[in-house]
């Protein structure tokens, strides 16, 4: 028996003016779509973007590496072009590890935006006073509170800022965690995670177990693109977290050249050659009529 086909006219019709309308948008849209991003490190936008305002620093104004010069190459490690994973940085006090991270997390605002980030130091008050007192003036000093705002867009009433949580356009946040609160831990899955003060860290807590995994596993979503900053100063010898984080990795130090013969060498207070007697390092005396220390050159 032969087959029957039926022919179904379909008459096209021009679109609507709403239509027309959403079509030239998203053709105005697919212009403007390019191959290329802009390429800016941490440590660039820290030097033009971030403003240290009076209330957390003594020099006040753009941040600047010519004091700290050995914070360029690792707040750049904590860039999405550079290779590196894992950054833990041994330390002496105040000399500006935490303010790096500060950095990085601005960069992360401006140009990341999607990154969900958790910053973990001893205990959620130093986390508390580390948001109230250095992040959110960091965020407003340099240009960045117009990023600030909730996920749930839909709620007039959420302005993306809590104690708890600082969330940003683009689905970003920051989280602020105490080292023994474990049970926040599993809240949150996080692609930059700060390790702060880990020396100070407890080794167990509860039944939850050792908070560095437990931190660590959070980033796991992310395998391919995590970023995890570990910084302390070190404590005891064979006890000390931050060492033992330092020791997986390539070890580098930061070197300076001798303003008396230019070898470049590593900071240090004193050092004895066993072989020829020689002491070298961070030396001075006292000058017998000032009774001021003066440095031996």
């Amino acid at each position: 028996m032969p087959s029957t086909r039926t022919a179904v006219s379909r008459k096209q019709t021009a679109p609507s003016p709403r239509e027309l309308e959403q079509r030239l948008w998203l053709a105005d849209q697919i212009d403007k779509l390019t191959t290329s991003l802009p390429s800016v490190t941490p440590s660039e936008w820290a030097e033009t973007t971030r403003w240290l305002p009076p209330s957390v620093s003594p020099s006040p104004g753009f941040y600047s590496f010519e004091q700290t010069p050995y914070l360029r190459e690792i707040v750049d490690c904590l860039g999405v072009e550079s290779p590196v994973r894992e950054v833990a940085f041994v330390k002496g006090a105040r000399l500006g590890a935490t303010t790096a991270a500060e950095n990085a997390l601005g960069y992360y605002i401006s140009h990341v935006s999607s990154s969900p980030i958790m910053w973990v130091t001893a205990d959620s008050e130093l986390a508390h006073n580390r948001l109230q007192g250095n992040i959110l003036p960091m965020i407003q000093a340099s240009g960045l509170s117009e990023r600030i705002k909730s996920s749930d867009e839909g709620n007039k009433r959420k302005t993306g800022q809590t104690d708890k949580k600082v969330e940003w356009a683009g689905g970003g946040s920051l989280r602020p965690l105490g080292a023994q609160n474990a049970n926040r831990f599993r809240q949150d899955n996080a692609e930059f995670l700060v390790r702060d003060e880990l020396d100070g860290w407890p080794d167990v807590v509860g039944r939850d177990g050792d908070p560095l995994q437990l931190t660590f596993s959070r980033t796991a979503e992310f395998e391919t693109s995590r970023k995890v900053y570990d910084v302390s100063t070190p404590t005891i010898l064979g006890q000390s977290k931050i060492w033992a984080q330092f020791l997986r990795g390539d070890q580098r130090r930061y070197f300076i050249r001798c303003l008396g013969c230019g070898h470049p060498q590593t900071l240090r207070w004193r050092r004895e050659d066993k072989d020829t007697g020689e002491v070298t390092g961070i030396l001075w005396d006292t000058d017998p009529e000032t009774k001021k220390l003066v440095p031996v050159t």
